[in-house]
C-alpha cells in the first residue's frame, strides 16, 4: 500500500488534526506523513475528491449474516462486502444463526470464515448466553470468550427470564463481560406486528405497547444494580426506556444503550400501506418517541447506533403482513439516513465508530503519525441511489430501494489495503 490522500478533512476527537484539511501519506498500512500540504510520493496512488472527509474505522455491534445455516439470504462473504460498502471494518454477529453461536466451535467457524475471506472487515462473534437461546441453560460464555466472543445475547430474542438474566450477568461478572439484551418484555403481547397506536388501530393489526420495552429496562437495571455486571440495551426504541437508562446512568449503574437509523429517522406511519419492508422490530414508534430517542443519542444516554442488519428473503417479505418475517438490511444506508438528520459529523464518528469500540473493549483507531490505518471515507453532500445492482448483501429487504440518499461512502482502509465505491 502507498496512498497519498489530498485534502480530506478530519473528524477524530482524538486526533490532533480533528477538524483540518490535510494531506496523508499511508504507506504499509500506516499513516507516514500528516500535514496541510505534502509532496507529491512516488509511486503514490494518490486519492483527491472534493468534500471528502475521514474518520476513525466505524463498528457495528450488532448484525446478522444468517451464517451458518441460512446462507441463501446472507453468508460472511456478502454481509462483510455489505458491510465495507457501508462503512465498517468490523462487525458484531448475533447469535440468532440457525445453528445457534453457542459453543467454541462455532466462534472458531466464525474466525475461520473471517480469515478465509481475507476482507477488510473485521468479525467479532457474540455468543448466546443460553444454549440454542432456549432461555434457561447457560452457554459456555467463558470458553466462548477466550476464543473471540466480544459479548454474550439472546440477540434478537430476548432473554425473558429474570433467574437467567440474572445468572447470565452474575456469569460474566469475573472476567469483566457484557451482556446484551433486546429489551422487549414479550409476555405482554403476543404475536404483535408493530407499534401499538393510532396506526395500527387503522390497519387492524396487534400492536406492541411501550410498556413491553419499559418493563424489560427496568427489569435488566435493578439487576445490573444487583450483580454490579454490565449490560448493554440493543435497539432502544421507546421515549419511556429512554429516560429510565438515563436515571440509571445518572446513578452510575453500568449500563449502555444502542439505537438504529430507522427508529430515529421514521415512525410508524411508515407502515400504514403494508409494505413489510418497513417491518422491523423493535417496531418503528411515533414522532414522540422518535424525538426522545435523538435527544437521548444527543446527551449520551444512548450510546451509539447500530444498522439493525437483519437479511430476508423474498419468500419471507412477500406475503399478508402479519406472516411476513421481521427485518430490514441496513448497513449500507446508516451513514446517510444519519447525515439527513443533519447530526454533526464529530457526533455521527463518536456514534459508529468511538463509542461502541469503548463499551466493547476494542482498540479505537485515531488518526495520527505512525497510526495505524483503520479509517472510513465518506462523503457528506454526495447524493446516490440505492439500487439492487449497488446492494451488496444477497437480501434486498429495505423499503429505501431505489430512492436518491444524501450522504456517500467512499470508501475503507484497513490491513494494509483500501476499497472503494466508485
Amino acid at each position: 500500500m502507498n496512498i497519498l490522500l489530498r485534502s480530506v478533512k478530519i473528524i477524530d476527537p482524538n486526533s490532533p488534526f480533528n477538524g483540518r484539511k490535510v494531506d496523508l501519506h499511508i504507506v504499509d498500512g500506516k499513516i507516514k506523513a500528516i500535514d496541510k500540504v505534502l509532496p507529491k510520493k512516488r509511486n503514490a496512488q494518490i486519492i483527491e475528491k472534493k468534500g471528502l472527509h475521514i474518520s476513525p474505522a466505524w463498528f457495528d455491534p450488532s448484525v446478522d449474516f444468517c451464517d451458518p445455516g441460512a446462507e441463501y439470504k446472507e453468508d460472511i462473504e456478502s454481509g462483510l462486502k455489505a458491510a465495507c460498502a457501508g462503512g465498517f471494518t468490523a462487525v458484531g454477529i448475533l447469535p440468532n444463526t440457525p445453528k445457534t453461536i453457542d459453543n467454541k466451535t462455532i466462534i472458531d467457524y466464525l474466525n475461520y470464515k473471517a480469515l478465509a475471506q481475507n476482507s477488510l472487515c473485521d468479525i467479532y462473534p457474540i455468543g448466546a448466553n443460553t444454549q440454542q437461546l432456549d432461555n434457561v441453560h447457560l452457554s459456555e460464555m467463558y470458553e466462548m470468550n477466550r476464543a473471540g466472543a466480544i459479548a454474550f445475547s439472546g440477540g434478537y430474542k430476548p432473554i425473558q427470564q429474570t433467574g437467567t438474566m440474572l445468572r447470565s450477568l452474575q456469569y460474566v461478572l469475573p472476567f469483566d463481560g457484557i451482556i446484551m439484551n433486546l429489551p422487549d418484555d414479550r409476555q405482554v403481547v403476543f404475536n404483535a406486528q408493530m407499534n401499538e397506536g393510532v396506526t395500527s388501530t387503522q390497519m387492524g393489526t396487534k400492536g406492541k405497547p411501550n410498556l413491553a420495552e419499559l418493563l424489560m429496562v427496568q427489569r435488566d437495571i435493578e439487576l445490573v444494580k444487583y450483580t454490579q455486571s454490565r449490560l448493554h440495551f440493543i435497539q432502544v426504541s421507546t421515549a419511556e426506556a429512554v429516560e429510565a437508562i438515563r436515571k440509571a446512568k445518572a446513578e452510575k449503574i453500568k449500563v449502555s444503550a444502542s439505537v438504529s437509523p430507522w427508529h430515529l429517522a421514521y415512525t410508524d406511519e411508515k407502515l400504514i400501506d403494508f409494505n413489510t419492508n418497513w417491518k422491523i422490530n423493535p417496531p418503528l414508534r411515533t414522532n414522540k418517541d422518535r424525538l426522545a430517542l435523538i435527544e437521548g443519542l444527543k446527551d449520551g444516554t444512548i450510546d451509539f447506533v447500530t444498522s439493525l442488519h437483519r437479511p430476508q428473503d423474498e419468500d419471507c417479505k412477500k406475503l399478508e403482513f402479519d406472516k411476513a418475517d421481521f427485518g430490514v438490511i441496513g448497513l449500507q444506508t446508516v451513514f446517510p439516513i444519519l447525515n439527513e438528520l443533519g447530526f454533526k459529523m464529530k457526533n455521527i464518528v463518536e456514534w459508529l465508530s468511538l463509542n461502541p469500540r469503548k463499551i466493547l473493549g476494542l482498540t479505537i483507531p485515531c488518526i495520527e503519525q505512525n497510526a495505524a490505518a483503520n479509517f472510513t471515507l465518506f462523503l457528506p453532500k454526495e447524493k446516490f441511489i440505492l439500487t439492487e445492482e449497488t446492494i451488496l448483501s444477497k437480501s434486498k429487504n429495505t423499503p429505501l430501494l431505489n430512492k436518491e440518499l444524501s450522504g456517500k461512502v467512499f470508501g475503507v482502509i484497513n490491513k494494509g489495503r483500501i476499497t472503494l465505491n466508485e
